[in-house]
């Protein structure tokens, strides 16, 4: 069991409601996803929402690490999954180009349901506009899915992946909130972002069901609390 699995808690076995349907089921997703797209310090990610219907995900691999192409179990060259609306062909250079693995993960009405393609950091067997095969995924007809669970697999997966020797161990904890870069920002929006990761963190406190990631969770909690209330105090 990887450490951001053992977050799933009572949310993990919530099976989908008779009634519904797949459009509020993906309306929901959206609706959380977007959300999610506002946070931001995170150590080993970074998501940004780009359009109603897309987050932007960038792994923050060590830089004493080369970027190295994923290896997904995903299809290979000439067999082509399902398409993107937004092509790598179209993708932004600044994305394209980036030191980091990028990812798209798109909840488009038109596939009724969430898929994931990766934007830079290919492995060169892969076709550059196929989904890819996330576990979590599997399980949407039949249990309630989040966007951060979705974030949580890709980031773990990536982190541990290189193809190579080098491979990590997963992290403790893959939304573990970078402190020094929230130090960094300005004092309003310190304020907010503090705001913003208590409430994120505080649900994933309520699903996490193992001991040393419950502990490192309200760690980093403690921490934003102190930040956030600082922040304030030095601003009046």
């Amino acid at each position: 069991t990887l450490p951001f699995e053992r977050m799933r808690g009572t949310t993990r076995a919530t099976k989908c409601k008779a009634g519904a349907t797949a459009q509020s089921k993906l309306a929901t997703f959206a609706h959380d996803a977007l959300v999610f797209g506002c946070l931001q310090c995170f150590r080993h990610f970074a998501v940004q929402a780009r359009s109603q219907e897309e987050l932007l995900v960038t792994v923050k691999t060590p830089r004493r690490r080369p970027l190295f192409a994923c290896h997904f179990d995903s299809r290979k060259a000439g067999a082509v999954g399902v398409p993107p609306a937004s092509p790598c062909a179209r993708e932004l250079d600044q994305v394209k180009t980036a030191q980091q693995p990028v990812f798209l993960l798109g909840f488009y009405a038109l596939y009724q349901r969430p898929y994931v393609w990766q934007r830079a950091g290919h492995p060169k067997d892969t076709h550059q506009d196929s989904d890819i095969p996330l576990r979590v995924l599997e399980q949407w007809n039949s249990e309630v899915v989040h966007a951060w669970e979705v974030i949580g697999e890709l980031v773990t997966a990536t982190l541990t992946s290189s193809g190579e020797a080098t491979a990590m161990p997963p992290p403790s904890n893959v939304f573990a909130v970078d402190h020094q870069a929230l130090r960094g920002l300005p004092p309003f929006e310190r304020v907010l972002a503090t705001a913003a990761l208590l409430e994120f963190l505080g649900h994933l406190l309520s699903e996490a069901t193992d001991i040393a990631l419950v502990n490192e969770i309200y760690q980093d909690m403690a921490k934003l609390s102190e930040a956030h209330f600082n922040t304030i105090a030095g601003a009046m």
